[in-house]
């Protein structure tokens, strides 16, 4: 029998951990991807675009005065055509205050959605509107044009690369620096657009656009506004995305940035939240992030409810680095904050809680006691029937850290609580590594039910008829763990 138990420990209860870590952070990658997916349309809603490239039957109409600056047909051509012509007036030697009444006509059309930008692209407007972006040219001629070029950007990502090649980035950075608001706003705008790009966020982060960043919010923090700490989130939140490979020196140039804007309480932070995220996926990183005060001004905004996601994934991902990290989340009253959010209906949410509970486990088995102990406990094993596989997943992971790496008495505890009626009806879902899991944590109660018969009092008639279902089922593993299991009662 003992060799029987030795086997079965063997075979199905040694995990790697570190295994498991990595698996929880492709998760917590795979939930950024989503949440990058939507595209950057701070400046224009594109939810009703009420023309196409195929059908512009729109004109653009100007007073005389402008047309003499365009041919004669101008105006009884279709608007593809107009806008070919207007881009190719940009690039003459007309008045500024022309380009500047052509290129607003067509940023109106831009705002309203009565253009499809990528028509735009096609007739090389792009690049006449990167020529009036110079030290001479008007305030508005600046803003018009780099708010088209961002929405011809935003329209479709291959053109990022190509404009960006052409020179994009030299025109835009003149305009980083303190100067008008607007300007700023917009040209950190474009810049974040464009680092959506993985290149080219790569070239910002080795063009030393973090020190930029770092100068130039320094230099005008005293007037900065909302709506440039948004673009500067977006920007970071970009770069560390695509960058795994952020050194120290980086990293504490980011939490700088991160922590002047938390110290605000005006401002948006989620986005700056996301850069947390992503720079705490490399684990040599957290410490810095940790000791830059990032992480505790992050916690601050749990309770905001556009932010409480994002910081659980943080919660998440800090877990997983090491015991002094999952010490730092744990000092943190992480049990009492799990718990206030165990019953929410974000499976975002859940399934982070489920994952910091585990990784802390997986440090130090010191935890335990206090976590059966905590009022959080009992939801833990009732989310092994939540309506969300993922949520279950990592909740049937979290109690099998526990049954697997307990003391004998807090094992009789957790056995005690019931939790074969849980695992009674959870072995009825065809998830097979859910199924493994909670089949493994079956064998530890016969286990225990063999060894202490004395302690366990449990009616298991109906548990034994469930597994016994398993024995047919069409996963191997499955399938042995649950003959291992009758094998094991029947010999007791």
């Amino acid at each position: 029998m003992e060799d029987r138990i030795r086997s079965r420990n063997l075979n199905f209860l040694s995990h790697d951990f570190e295994a498991l870590h990595d698996r929880r952070e492709q998760f917590a990658v795979e939930l950024r991807k989503e949440k990058r997916s939507k595209k950057i349309c701070k400046k224009r809603d594109k939810s009703n675009i009420i023309a196409n490239r195929d059908h512009l039957d729109c004109l653009l109409l100007f007073p005389s005065d402008i047309l003499q600056y365009l041919p004669t047909e101008f105006e009884y051509l279709p608007m593809i055509n107009q806008l070919k012509l207007i881009s190719e007036a940009l690039e003459k030697q007309i008045p500024d205050q022309i380009k500047e009444i052509m290129i607003e006509k067509v940023d109106n059309f831009v705002r309203e959605n009565k253009l499809d930008v990528k028509s735009l692209y096609d007739v090389g407007f792009a690049q006449s509107l990167m020529s009036l972006l110079h030290s001479k040219a008007s305030k508005n001629i600046i803003i018009i044009s780099m708010h088209i070029l961002g929405c011809i950007l935003d329209s479709n990502d291959e053109y990022k690369l190509e404009i960006f090649s052409n020179g994009l980035f030299d025109k835009i950075i003149t305009f980083v620096c303190p100067g008008d608001a607007k300007v700023l706003d917009y040209a950190i705008w474009v810049l974040a657009n464009i680092s959506d790009e993985k290149t080219i966020a790569v070239f910002l982060l080795k063009y030393d656009i973090l020190k930029c960043l770092l100068k130039l919010y320094n230099d005008i923090s005293s007037w900065i506004n909302s709506d440039i700490v948004e673009s500067f989130g977006m920007l970071l939140s970009n770069i560390t995305m695509h960058y795994k490979e952020i050194s120290k020196e980086d990293a504490k140039f980011i939490c700088q940035i991160v922590v002047m804007v938390m110290e605000n309480k005006e401002f948006d932070k989620s986005e700056f939240i996301r850069t947390l995220n992503h720079l705490c996926r490399n684990n040599s990183l957290i410490e810095i992030a940790i000791a830059s005060k990032a992480i505790e001004y992050a916690l601050e905004e749990i309770e905001i409810p556009e932010n409480t996601e994002i910081v659980f994934e943080l919660l998440g991902i800090i877990s997983s680095g090491n015991s002094i990290q999952a010490e730092y989340i744990f000092q943190h009253n992480i049990l009492d904050t799990c718990y206030n959010y165990i019953n929410c209906d974000s499976k975002s949410i859940l399934k982070n809680i489920m994952i910091i509970i585990n990784n802390i486990i997986s440090e130090s088995t010191d935890y335990i006691p206090l976590i059966i102990l905590h009022d959080i406990f009992p939801c833990i094993q009732a989310k092994l029937l939540y309506n969300a596989e993922k949520v279950r997943l990592e909740a049937s992971f979290v109690l099998l850290a526990i049954m697997t790496k307990t003391k004998n008495t807090q094992t009789l505890y957790v056995i005690n609580s019931k939790l074969h009626i849980y695992l009674q009806q959870a072995l009825k879902f065809d998830e097979p590594e859910f199924l493994q899991n909670c089949l493994i944590i079956s064998f530890e109660i016969f286990k225990f039910l063999y060894l202490y018969p004395d302690f366990i009092e449990l009616d298991i008639r109906q548990f034994l008829l469930v597994i016994g279902d398993l024995v047919t089922h069409k996963n191997k593993d499955v399938s042995n763990l649950a003959e291992e299991i009758l094998s094991l009662y029947t010999n007791f």
